[in-house]
């Protein structure tokens, strides 16, 4: 199965307009046929996100979202780390 993590601004297109075509990725999550990844970090981010003034996002939608995330994804609680892996600037 595909492994996933959702950017913060999709996030917020999902919850700001639940037809369109971020919120396809949402029916994805939830049927089972990709699976959604997050960590504390992540989740952090995105409740600070859903709670700026200028999102416009409501108490009760950013609640659902974050509850949705974590009924339907799948926490992760370690790093793992590559020690082979190298930053190679362009």
């Amino acid at each position: 199965m595909t492994k996933v993590v959702l950017d913060t601004n999709v996030l917020v297109s999902v919850v700001r307009s639940p037809d369109g075509k971020p919120a396809q990725i949402m029916s994805l999550i939830t049927g089972d046929e990709i699976e959604y990844c997050y960590s504390e970090e992540i989740l952090a981010e995105y409740q600070n996100v859903l709670a700026r003034d200028g999102v416009s996002i409501s108490q009760e939608q950013q609640e659902i979202a974050l509850n949705s995330i974590e009924k339907f994804g799948t926490k992760i609680t370690r790093r793992v780390t590559d020690p082979t892996l190298k930053f190679s600037p362009p």
